[in-house]
């Protein structure tokens, strides 16, 4: 720390505040006095269809039924985002970082989807290898967007 000459904290939207704190105390108490910080925080800037039809507004996320598909390394953060904006989430499939959902798996959770009147949300990064495979009204994408700030 004491050398470097920017310091970037990413997700601190994910962390408590009182932690956040700390951290900003611990940083400035030890990195060199012309040390940049910054802060990155990971917004929802709304929920896409994959197939760039249309979109559900942030106010109408409330209690609208889900099931969530990820192949990201943390997908506790993902489930996390969406359970802020308001959505039920009636199942969740996860797979390991960088896999792909199979047409056979994706058309499973359609299926699940469909009957119980839900649709499907997945990362943004999922949403590019699936956009090559699928079309469906029911699949959706939460476009995520950064927010840079100074500490």
């Amino acid at each position: 720390i004491w050398r470097a000459d920017y310091i970037i904290l990413s997700k601190v939207n994910q962390i408590s505040t009182e932690h956040l704190s700390e951290w900003r105390v611990f940083l400035e108490q030890h990195k060199k006095m012309n040390t940049h910080i910054a802060e990155i925080d990971y917004v929802c800037q709304s929920i896409e269809a994959l197939d760039g039809t249309k979109n559900i507004p942030m106010n109408q996320c409330k209690n609208r039924k889900a099931v969530l598909c990820s192949a990201i390394a943390n997908p506790t953060s993902f489930k996390d985002l969406v359970i802020k904006l308001g959505f039920e989430i009636l199942n969740s499939h996860e797979l390991p970082d960088h896999s792909s959902f199979s047409l056979n798996k994706m058309n499973k959770i359609l299926d699940y989807a469909t009957q119980n009147d839900a649709i499907v949300i997945c990362t943004d990064k999922d949403a590019v290898k699936l956009k090559q495979n699928l079309t469906s009204d029911r699949i959706y994408y939460a476009k995520l967007e950064l927010k840079l700030s100074s500490a």
